[in-house]
Order: C-alpha cells, then structure tokens, then sequence
C-alpha cells in the first residue's frame, strides 16, 4: 500500500494490515471467505478477489482502519485483480479468462482468444503497467501472456526461467518480477526484449520456500515475497 503498510490475504478468512517495516497488526477485518488476490486501485482503496464467492470485495482504508466499501459479483471463480486506468482487471480458471470491469461492477471488456478452445491452463496472476499492459501469468503453461487494455493478446513469453510461476508484479513499464514455483527462484523479465535474469536464488534465502506471491514498493524500492510454508514473508532491497 505504501513504503509503511501492507493489505495480506490470510487462510483464516482475514485481510490484515500490517506495518510493513515492524510487522505490527494495524487492523483486520474478516472477509467470510479466503481471499485471493489483491490491488490496490485508487488512493486508500483496495479490490479484493472471493474466489469462493465469485466477488471482488472493494475496502478503504481511513485513518489505519479497513472497512468493507462494496462487493461485486462476477462472472467466475475469480483468481487474481490487477488495476487498469481506471478499472479493474479480473481472472478466471476458464472461459470468459479475463475481463476489464468497472467499480461498479459493470463489464467492459472480455478476453477474445485466437480461436483457440484452451488458451489458457491455470492463469492465476496478474499485473499491470502505467503503459497500459496487463500481464498475466499462467501457472500450467509456464507462460507469461502480455495484453492490451482490451484484453487483446499481444505476446507470450516461455523459458525453463518461468517454470510454474505463481506470482507477478511490475517494477517498472518494462520490468516484471516472477516467482518460479517449482525452483525456488525470483525472475527478473523485460517485456521489451523479452530477456529473463534470476533476481532472487537459493543464497538469498529463497530456496524451497515454494514462493506464491511477490509485491514491490517503488518509493523504499522494496520486494516482497510470499512464502508459502511457514507463515512469513521475506524483505528485499532492489539494487
């Protein structure tokens, strides 16, 4: 959220918030079910994917308190949100994949394959840029897809580097972090040139942690990485 908080999904039915630097509990507030994926998509406001509930949960956040705005039914059992200008972007396990909705819920876009009946095996993460790209990354294909603001798809980007990743965000407009699952690594990858580095290995601390997720804070320039066993999140400084 900022260079000193942080919304996180918890397995108990929970969104907290949590000072980023100390890790102390700011407020939480409990949701029902498991929340997915989160974004924040305007100053103070968070969109909050209910797999479970087909909903995305709108919250904001006022004077270090989460409180529940609105929810919004979708078309599926949403995954992951991502914002775009001034909307959201949503991901389903199967068809329509993805849609551009308004806050208000409304549809303005939906994915339109290449005729294809399968595009897509698990896509579950998503991104976006200040561009106007939306990045999603689909965990069964080892494949990163990257499409226009309508959801048109531009590119695929593929490379044992990209083995089952479980997590994306964006750096910049052409630098996306990648968790790969299955190694254990954090990928760095330019969308321009299409070029992947490893950002994160084992000596860094992220062997066998199985990473689910990672954030970025450009102001403190500070990457977050999920874990998944062992309840905890690792801090890293970008070079």
């Amino acid at each position: 959220m900022s260079t000193d908080r942080m919304l996180i999904g918890s397995i108990n039915n929970q969104l907290v918030l949590h000072h980023a630097v100390t890790g102390e509990l700011i407020d939480d507030i409990d949701v029902g079910v498991f929340p997915g994926g989160i974004c924040m998509y305007e100053c103070g406001n968070a969109a909050v994917a209910l797999p479970d509930e087909k909903t995305v949960l709108l919250i904001s956040v006022n004077d270090e308190k989460l409180t529940i705005r609105r929810r919004l039914r979708v078309n599926g059992m949403v995954f992951d949100i991502t914002p775009s200008d001034n909307n959201l972007v949503v991901v389903y396990p199967i068809c329509p994949w993805l849609e551009v909705i308004s806050t208000g819920g409304d549809v303005l876009h939906q994915f339109k394959g290449n005729g294809e009946t399968q595009p897509f095996q698990y896509p579950d993460c998503l991104t976006s840029t200040n561009d106007g790209y939306i990045y999603l990354a689909d965990h069964g294909t080892s494949t990163v897809s990257q499409l226009d603001g309508r959801l048109n798809l531009l590119q695929n980007f593929t490379d044992p580097m990209l083995e089952k990743p479980r997590g994306i965000t964006a750096v910049s407009d052409d630098q996306l972090i990648v968790c790969n699952f299955e190694r254990s690594n954090i990928v760095l990858l330019r969308p321009s040139t299409g070029k992947m580095s490893t950002l994160l290995i084992e000596k860094d601390g992220v062997a066998m942690l199985k990473p689910m997720g990672v954030s970025y804070c450009p102001e403190s320039k500070t990457i977050y990485v999920l874990n998944r066993y062992g309840g905890h999140i690792l801090i890293y400084e970008k070079k």
